[in-house]
């Protein structure tokens, strides 16, 4: 029986490691996508196509949806609320916003400053143990998405800079605490409720907020745009937040985040296969940086962590070496 309980577990953690994969995947290459249709449409008018035309879509599924509602409790209508206001909405406003004051560069590299928290907070706050390579590794991840984005502050540093920074560390704040909110939900609701619901609700409100932004204008009307939204609703939104919460439910928050830091590699690889970028130096070496790191991280708990029978992985090593 125990046998059996050990391939099982196995089994499911593998599907968390495939579904955080594939989120990495899908996410790295939306950048990409993107690059053309964010010189067509302005952020605004994407936030406002991509969830209000998500939310919208989702009301298509009729008594499929009812079926998920119905069956919340208050309790868990308001936490789903809540994530939605903090992911949804918060979250992408104030995104959207340090982007526009800071380079795209320097808020990847705020935000790979993620999985780091989560893990300190998980250290302290819920007890959890890494070996002292796994901090290592995190620390090698985040100096190779350095690297990678070639990020850092710019030569002239003005006002307009440190506000930036203060809206990149709210981005930061919010990203960490709408993934620890939604391993809390995760406890008691099944992946695609935490992935359906917040989008729902958020997207309505950022709808109502411009509806005109719901539409596009004759010289918006190109396949590249098309394409971009199907990409951005369907793949980035739907499936790859279900597969975010997936993983969520069974790797653990630290894991999660960490390995979805793996984005800037594919956005690099695909802007070099689809968009004809050059392969730089800094890339190559960031590139092999970040892998390091996750090796150094993963390979330990590989060979020397029990598998656990019941829990996620949110408690790792039982002491550091």
């Amino acid at each position: 029986m125990e046998g059996r309980d050990v391939k099982t577990r196995i089994s499911t953690l593998g599907s968390g490691y495939w579904a955080i994969a594939l989120t990495t995947l899908v996410w790295g290459l939306h950048y990409v996508v993107l690059y053309e249709p964010l010189r067509i449409l302005s952020p605004r008018h994407f936030l406002t196509l991509r969830f209000g035309w998500g939310a919208i879509f989702l009301l298509f599924l009729g008594h499929r949806l009812f079926f998920l509602l119905r069956s919340l409790t208050l309790g868990q209508w308001v936490g789903l609320s809540f994530l939605a206001f903090l992911s949804t909405i918060s979250y992408q406003i104030t995104f959207l916003k340090a982007v526009s004051l800071l380079d795209p560069l320097t808020i990847s590299l705020i935000l790979s400053l993620g999985p780091l928290l989560l893990a300190v907070f998980g250290h302290i706050g819920a007890g959890e143990r890494y070996k002292k390579s796994q901090w290592g590794g995190m620390l090698v991840v985040f100096w190779g998405t350095a690297v990678l984005v070639g990020g850092g502050a710019p030569v002239e540093v003005g006002s307009f800079w440190v506000t930036g920074l203060l809206w990149g560390a709210l981005c930061l704040f919010l990203f960490v605490l709408q993934t620890l909110w939604s391993r809390r939900l995760l406890r008691t609701l099944p992946p695609v409720t935490v992935t359906v619901l917040p989008i729902l609700i958020g997207g309505l409100c950022i709808a109502l907020s411009s509806p005109k932004d719901l539409f596009l204008s004759p010289a918006q009307r190109v396949p590249v745009v098309y394409f971009a939204l199907f990409y951005t609703i369907c793949i980035a939104l739907y499936l790859a937040y279900f597969f975010w919460n997936r993983a969520l439910s069974t790797l653990g928050s630290t894991r999660t985040s960490f390995l979805v830091n793996g984005q800037p590699i594919v956005t690099a690889l695909g802007a070099i296969a689809f968009l004809g970028k050059p392969v730089s130096f800094h890339q190559v070496s960031g590139g092999l940086l970040m892998l390091s790191g996750y090796a150094l991280f993963f390979v330990p708990e590989f060979l020397g962590k029990p598998i656990p029978l019941e829990n996620p992985l949110d408690v790792p090593s039982d002491s550091e070496s």
